[in-house]
């Protein structure tokens, strides 16, 4: 029983193994990195295939981080996180093929959050949030980028909006 147990895990790993070396390096990918004329990293990623793939990071000429997400074929996918050269967040979100999606953060210079809005495609579609000291205040709606309604507390919005949570 142990024999027959150890030729299959042989078996299955020169078999991962040939599977593996099949691969020509582009297919693997490279890790790249990329530097300012400082010496300091300015970016560092994977790319196959000639394209950025998987997660990334950009700093500042600071040694700050400025962004960082994923790549899937050249364009941002997933979430990604923005950041001031001091190092304070900036705005955060998601992205679909390379475009402004789903509920985005934004936040203000002592980095509290200001805002929180939905975005189809690069626009505000949905609502947006205000907020101050960490605290909504007020809400709009937005359609392809135009405000169509706007509650001046956010106690109005919730009336009106039982069921939205946010």
């Amino acid at each position: 029983m142990k024999e027959m147990l150890l030729k299959i895990i042989i078996v299955s790993l020169l078999s991962l193994m040939l599977m593996l070396s099949s691969f020509s390096e582009e297919e693997k990918g490279t890790y790249y990195f990329s530097y300012y004329k400082n010496g300091t990293i300015k970016s560092h990623g994977w790319m196959y295939n000639n394209a950025m793939n998987g997660y990334w990071k950009f700093y500042y000429s600071n040694g700050k981080i400025e962004r960082e997400g994923h790549y899937l074929n050249n364009e941002k996918h997933k979430y990604w996180f923005y950041y001031e050269a001091n190092g304070n967040k900036l705005k955060e979100g998601h992205y679909i093929n390379g475009k402004m999606n789903n509920w985005w953060n934004f936040y203000n210079n002592r980095g509290q959050l200001s805002n929180k809005c939905e975005y189809v495609n690069n626009k505000k579609n949905g609502y947006c949030i205000i907020y101050f000291d960490n605290k909504p205040i007020k809400a709009q709606y937005f359609e392809n980028n135009i405000k169509i309604n706007e509650w001046e507390d956010y106690f109005s919005f919730k009336k009106d909006n039982p069921i939205i949570n946010i």
